[in-house]
């Protein structure tokens, strides 16, 4: 059967829809309306088709009924102007937009469907009224969310429809109708942002009692592991992610932000352990223009748990999971950091910084040429303008090259 032919519960929704608003038996109406959509199917491919009818119960509230008939109409256009189908779709498609009662009155700049040249409106467009000297209220039906909206629009861009081919005004009662119900749907939108406003707000006070409750007076910033999951589809073309929990993991008594300092709160959470055992390559500095500041994570960037420091402002920080009673006496993360010796050496184009088992090498700002391929052979990676590396895993001969000193000590 071609896809042009609605189907039964397209037509009975419909023919329904027309014998609640008593404008016919739903049986009529229903045959009526197939009758004619059927004879569309079949001069438009010249085709025999002879489907029954058959009535169900399928029911479609008011905006669903509108959107229908518009896709009815698309696909029943043959010989529909003056047929019964045609008069019938017409009334259906009225009573959709506002019931109409026995008292219709009429306006000569109310309820008028008109063009707006400029706008990009999906659906059909009535005038409301005036709002200004140069500006009109018009409601037009969204097709792609299908529901009625209300805007203004310059009185230049608009251009009045003939009531004919289709095309109607609405009564004086419609217009008020609609115009209410949007009224009384927006009131109820505030009303619900307003009250979610307001649980936020108790939410962050009770937060902030339990936050004041553990935090030592000295503390001036806290550690917190995030737990981020991917948000990117697989045709995005874009990287995104979202925060799924939020653990609270100590505090610290200043704002700097310490690698040492994160793998140790790291460890005091069995779900970020693996943190504070991480390569150097798990060390994250974006301190630039776009970037997402100094964080500890291993692998992708945009998924699994992040570890980074927050500044206490106000006496407070974003909700997180509270998982100690006292995180003064149990974690003291800050106190757990051992002080790590460090000594920065000499070479010929610039310094190597040594802190602890982590190298890095930074370049003099005059060099008008930097050989990258010779810095990563060595073992080394640009983090943020600087070259880092590890112990470990960098060259000691290529060390001893540049050194102006020599390197004794080092290893």
């Amino acid at each position: 059967m071609s896809v042009s032919i609605l189907s039964n519960d397209q037509i009975s929704q419909l023919a329904n829809f027309a014998q609640d608003n008593m404008l016919g038996s739903a049986n009529l109406v229903g045959e009526i309306l197939h009758a004619q959509n059927l004879k569309t199917n079949n001069a438009r491919y010249s085709e025999s088709e002879q489907a029954a009818f058959t009535l169900s119960n399928s029911l479609a509230d008011r905006n669903e009924i509108y959107s229908l008939t518009k896709y009815y109409t698309s696909n029943s256009w043959h010989e529909l102007s003056g047929s019964k189908a045609g008069e019938l779709i017409t009334r259906i498609t009225r009573n959709a937009i506002w019931p109409i009662t026995k008292t219709q009155t009429y306006d000569r700049a109310i309820g008028l469907e008109v063009i707006c040249s400029g706008y990009s409106f999906s659906g059909n467009t009535y005038l409301v009224g005036e709002s200004s000297s140069y500006m009109m209220e018009v409601m037009f039906f969204n097709s792609d969310i299908n529901e009625w909206q209300v805007t203004h629009i310059m009185k230049n861009s608009v251009s009045f429809l003939d009531p004919c081919d289709g095309h109607f005004q609405l009564s004086i009662e419609q217009v008020k109708g609609v115009k209410s119900e949007l009224d009384e749907i927006n009131r109820k939108k505030i009303a619900k942002r307003n009250e979610e406003i307001e649980i936020n707000l108790l939410k962050r006070e009770q937060f902030k009692e339990k936050f004041s409750a553990v935090k030592p007076d000295n503390a001036k910033a806290v550690l917190i592991a995030e737990l981020l999951e991917d948000d990117c589809g697989i045709n995005d073309d874009y990287y995104g992610s979202k925060t799924a929990k939020r653990v609270l993991l100590g505090f610290s008594k200043h704002k700097r932000n310490l690698f040492p300092e994160m793998r140790k709160a790291a460890a005091t959470f069995p779900e970020t352990k693996f943190l504070s055992e991480c390569s150097a390559e798990c060390e994250h500095r974006e301190n630039y223009s776009m970037g997402r500041g100094t964080y500890l994570t291993q692998g992708s960037t945009y998924s699994g748990w992040v570890i980074r420091k927050e500044v206490i402002y106000d006496g407070t920080i974003n909700e997180a999971e509270i998982i100690h009673s006292d995180y003064g006496s149990n974690l003291k993360p800050v106190n757990l950091c051992k002080k790590i010796k460090t000594s920065k050496h000499k070479t010929h184009s610039g310094e190597v910084t040594v802190t602890g088992e982590l190298l890095t090498y930074s370049l003099n700002e005059d060099l008008s040429f930097v050989d990258s391929s010779e810095l990563k052979a060595a073992g080394f990676k640009n983090k943020g303008g600087e070259w880092v590396g590890e112990k470990g895993t960098v060259s000691p001969a290529f060390l001893a090259s540049v050194f102006t000193d020599g390197c004794a000590g080092l290893f």
